[in-house]
């Protein structure tokens, strides 16, 4: 379920994250501390997010699969599909 945050509208993508970590089973917090730190932003003492480690437009799609625009940053990578 975590993986599918990368098809949330970026906007959203804070909202959804803090809406499965509330689903999701308490053994599963080492994990969700990690998305939260390197790819959601902690939120601090003040209520405000930090920066994350990878901001959100670096690995959210969303924008990518409603444009129908190739989903692979890696150009390489991305010809060798389409051969």
């Amino acid at each position: 379920m975590i993986s599918g945050l990368a098809f949330v509208p970026p906007a959203d993508v804070a909202q959804s994250f803090e809406e499965l970590s509330d689903y999701l089973p308490d053994r599963l917090q080492p994990v969700l501390d990690y998305v939260e730190d390197n790819y959601i932003g902690r939120i601090n003492r003040r209520g405000v997010r930090r920066t994350a480690t990878f901001e959100i437009g670096l690995w959210n799609m969303y924008d990518c699969v409603v444009t129908d625009y190739a989903r692979v940053k890696n150009l390489c990578a991305s010809m060798w599909l389409i051969c």
